[in-house]
């Protein structure tokens, strides 16, 4: 039942990396939390609850030192990837795209 009430949270995980490139910067190799914050311009702490998020979504793997690295399911999220939902993940996670989903669930939910 937690995953049917805060499943949206997956959603933003997928969205908010998309957005941030973070699918790109992880791509090439492992990176610490600390060097992809830098490269977003984003704070460390934050970043690394992101990068976690991915793992647990098996969009990235973290190794023994702590850096993370893109998984192939991960890969769907850049944008020049093959079959790449880059796109969709930016396009779902849009303030216009949530709120016309609450609207479609609140719309069945009256049916």
């Amino acid at each position: 039942m937690i995953e049917l009430i805060g499943g949206c949270w997956s959603t933003q995980v997928c969205g908010t990396a998309a957005r941030l490139g973070i699918p790109e910067i992880i791509a090439h190799g492992p990176r610490s939390a600390a060097a992809v914050a830098a490269e977003v311009g984003c704070p460390e702490e934050p970043v690394r609850r992101l990068l976690r998020g991915m793992c647990s979504l098996g969009l990235a793997a973290q190794g023994e030192d702590g850096d993370f690295s893109l998984t192939g399911k991960g890969d769907f999220l850049r944008p020049g990837a093959a079959g790449s939902l880059h796109g969709l993940a930016l396009a779902w996670t849009t303030r216009n795209s949530i709120h016309a989903s609450e609207l479609a669930v609140v719309d069945l939910a009256r049916r």
